[in-house]
């Protein structure tokens, strides 16, 4: 198997870059994700699926509230600064929301004032994988300005401040190697056991 066109073929696959927030029982947060896509096939029962690692808290928010909304943010400043509060560092280290102006949704879930649109979801089913779970959620409200332009993940990688990116880049890498201790972990709780002699 080539590496270079894994890679290659891998990053094509990125949709746009969000910002998925969720609430519960007092507690908020948000995350960045590349992750959620449409799916759907009845358009006037649109769904949509996003995957959130297991060690993000606004994953166990999600599955807890049973909601969650999906922001497309502004590529402009305002979008990237959204992206690097959301995208450089863990909820489970600091509230991520404080200091962003959000508004309560249709279904509790906070939204972003700043995002260009955005959709809330109610949680239909998930599978779980070793280090992620995909959402598939039923798109109950939406909002915003369909024509704006949003900030993609080419907008991310020319813009973005170099000390934001590399903040960036560090989470990134906490969050692959806690997937890949978790998938550790399934394997070794999944390999079969040798009987002693």
């Amino acid at each position: 198997m080539s590496d270079d066109v894994r890679a290659w073929f891998l990053e094509q696959l990125w949709s746009p870059i969000v910002a998925v927030t969720a609430a519960h029982d007092g507690r908020t947060n948000g995350l960045i994700s590349s992750t959620a896509l449409n799916a759907g096939l009845v358009p006037e029962a649109p769904r949509v699926s996003v995957h959130l690692g297991k060690h993000n808290l606004s994953r166990d928010l999600v599955l807890q509230a049973g909601v969650m909304a999906i922001h497309l943010l502004p590529a402009n400043e305002t979008g990237l600064a959204l992206f690097s509060a959301l995208g450089t560092t863990s909820g489970h280290d600091r509230q991520k929301l404080d200091g962003i102006a959000t508004r309560p949704g249709e279904t509790g879930s906070p939204i972003l004032v700043d995002a260009v649109s955005y959709v809330e979801a109610r949680v239909t089913s998930t599978l779980d994988s070793d280090e992620l779970t995909i959402v598939l959620a039923d798109v109950v409200a939406a909002g915003g300005r369909p024509q704006a332009p949003f900030l993609t993940i080419d907008d991310v990688r020319e813009q973005l401040s170099a000390d934001a990116f590399r903040r960036w880049n560090k989470r990134r890498e906490a969050e692959m190697e806690a997937a890949r201790r978790l998938r550790r972990a399934a394997a070794v709780a999944t390999s079969p056991r040798r009987s002693p002699d």
